[in-house]
């Protein structure tokens, strides 16, 4: 079945769909960036379809009310009332499914059997960004951050703006929402279940989890008007780590630590600010003569399972089944990354 127009495209996935129109395919994406580059010269064969099934996986955690239950991963916020209601209804999110070849929905079983890139979700309305999609709900114009500072039991928790990453005050946040004070704390104790939600599971495949992205939009569910977990949740938004070993694009960045391109980049940056120029990638192409090299095939296999592998790792713990057989377990996936991890030490 043909897939509809791009009506959005970015590094890590295309939004696919008819504007005004639910439901919307995010399909993810091969491709990788670093340093701010876009897209790099080499694709992650396999990132794609592991990071869409890491996402399923995790919208389809937080969605369900039996994953709220168990009061244990909370803490102090375990007896808050909210914690108590997604308990009974889980958390609200815009994923439908992921989809296979027909566009609807997988079941689990069909899922296991048939991979995919694809993932349906309801519909958005846009605030002032080209990257959000119209519908029933309005995305907020701030991502929520939160930290596990020192492996605090409850994670501080950050607003940052979607226009340019800026961190923005509580009473910001909400003026440029049009959210009460009310609201934002409601959204705050949100945020910090959602994460301790995350923290528990991750935790469950000896994966620890120190920092994330939440982004979310508010508007009309079949429970009433609430906060809507939206966008993405995967290795790309939070940051993981495994036996002090982070899995994020740290790995891929230290690829590149030593290359004449980087230090291109640095210079063509220092360049475009002193000229009060925006397009530094140009000065780095043009002028300085610098492009991205290739990755090693070895780089990008040890790439490519730090996806397989988490989501293999949370299948097979939570669903008791195997999904991309090929992947390493995580004892193999610490032994290939920890000699290049101490090297760049």
């Amino acid at each position: 079945m043909a897939l509809p127009d791009i009506i959005f495209r970015a590094t890590h996935k295309n939004v696919r769909g008819k504007a005004g129109t639910a439901p919307y395919i995010f399909e993810f994406s091969d491709r990788y960036s670093v340093f701010d580059w876009g897209d790099m010269p080499d694709d992650l064969h396999g990132k794609a379809i592991s990071t869409a099934f890491i996402n399923w996986f995790l919208f389809d955690l937080l969605g369900r009310p039996e994953s709220w239950q168990d009061a244990a991963p909370f803490g102090a916020l375990a007896g808050h009332p909210l914690r108590e209601k997604l308990a009974l209804n889980g958390l609200a999110h815009h994923m439908i499914g992921l989809a296979g070849g027909d566009l609807k929905p997988l079941s689990l079983d069909r899922e296991i059997l048939s991979p995919s890139k694809h993932m349906l979700t309801r519909a958005i309305n846009p605030f002032g960004m080209e990257s959000k999609v119209a519908g029933d709900a309005e995305m907020l114009p701030f991502d929520v951050r939160f930290l596990f500072v020192d492996d605090a039991p409850q994670p501080s928790i950050q607003w940052l703006s979607c226009v340019d990453k800026s961190r923005l005050t509580v009473d910001a946040a909400g003026k440029l929402a049009k959210l009460s004070a009310d609201d934002m704390a409601t959204l705050e104790t949100l945020a910090s279940l959602t994460a301790l939600r995350l923290r528990s599971v991750l935790k469950g495949v000896g994966v620890r989890l120190a920092a994330g992205k939440l982004s979310f939009a508010y508007g009309e569910t079949p429970m009433g008007r609430q906060f809507i977990l939206a966008d993405t949740i995967g290795p790309d938004e939070l940051d993981l780590q495994l036996e002090g070993l982070r899995l994020s694009q740290d790995f891929l960045c230290n690829s590149y630590r030593a290359s004449s391109w980087l230090a291109a980049v640095e210079k063509a940056k220092v360049l475009a600010a002193e000229r009060e120029e925006a397009d530094w990638k140009r000065i780095c192409t043009e002028e300085l003569k610098a492009h991205p090299p290739l990755l090693s095939p070895i780089t990008k296999e040890k790439a490519v399972m730090i996806y397989k592998a988490l989501a293999r790792a949370l299948c097979e713990k939570n669903h008791g089944k195997t999904i991309f057989a090929d992947a390493w377990d995580m004892p193999r996936l610490v032994t290939a990354l920890m000699p290049r991890q101490k090297a760049v030490a």
